[in-house]
């Protein structure tokens, strides 16, 4: 499930406050984010993470001068919120939002690189096994 736009906004202030930055964001824009990504993944919980990172990252400002920070952080987060793990190397991540911003790299193509570097994420049983 997706994060609600008010959890989101107190998200990003404590984030931002935390590296001595005034959390100036667009509201607006983040959350029509947040709706394009509901369209994008239409139920599918494990594209969540890629529609989340696709939607934000057609809004260049949303985060003002934490945007690329947070694009990353919260793909990370929003595939962990769905028991998934995103491995990659993160200049690659910058050269998919130069791509995605000239309408270079579409949501599909961006969708098949995530689901190339989703995993699943190994649980511990709880409580630990007895040795």
């Amino acid at each position: 499930m997706l994060p609600a736009l008010d959890d989101l906004l107190e998200g990003f202030s404590r984030y931002a406050r935390r590296r001595g930055r005034e959390p100036v964001c667009d509201a607006k824009a983040i959350g029509g984010a947040l709706r394009e990504a509901e369209r994008l993944a239409q139920g599918n919980e494990p594209d969540e993470p890629v529609a989340l990172f696709y939607a934000l990252a057609r809004r260049p400002r949303a985060f003002g001068g934490l945007q690329g920070d947070m694009l990353v952080l919260l793909a990370v987060e929003q595939a962990r919120a769905v028991d998934l793990e995103l491995s990659f190397v993160p200049v690659e991540l910058d050269i998919h939002i130069i791509r995605i911003l000239r309408r270079e790299m579409t949501f599909l193509e961006l969708r098949g690189w995530f689901a190339a570097r989703l995993a699943s994420i190994a649980r511990r049983p709880w409580p630990p096994e007895k040795r």
